[in-house]
């Protein structure tokens, strides 16, 4: 096995392990791959679903136009972007992530693709609720003393 081979089986052995969701796709936001992360974050035990699907249909309605707009400056300025979303999940509920995308480009440096890296957050948005919850019960309890 050479040298390209070895980096390139260790490249796909590192994606495919990563505990976050790891989407690819085309510039139109078509999926051509998803790692196992991601379809057990839907719900899913079939990676090849969500191949052919466009990205959009896993965030709520209400999002796609934001996502959209970071999706279009970043093939325009070629750089990456990251945000908070509601996903889709494939059940019908919704699930709070975090998704840093950014543009695969070719040689010449034009996009031809994307990949996003996408982190399941509803644990940290339930923190930060009880977190709210407990100091705002705290701040009552002091101004009163």
């Amino acid at each position: 096995m050479s040298n390209i081979e070895k980096q390139s089986n260790l490249f796909s052995l590192a994606i495919e392990m990563s505990l976050d969701g790891i989407v690819m796709g085309d510039v139109e936001g078509n999926i051509t791959y998803v790692n196992g992360a991601l379809a057990k974050m839907q719900g899913s035990n079939d990676k090849n679903e969500f191949i052919g699907r466009h990205v959009l249909e896993f965030i709520v309605e209400s999002d796609r136009a934001r996502a959209t707009q970071n999706s279009i400056n970043s093939i325009k300025t070629g750089e990456g972007w990251a945000g908070k979303f509601i996903a889709r999940l494939k059940n019908g509920q919704t699930l709070p992530i975090e998704i840093t995308a950014t543009p695969i480009k070719n040689e010449n440096g034009v996009p031809i693709g994307f990949i996003d890296i996408v982190r399941d957050i509803s644990e940290r948005v339930q923190n930060q609720k009880s977190w709210r919850k407990l100091t705002e019960n705290w701040s009552w309890q002091t101004r009163d003393s």
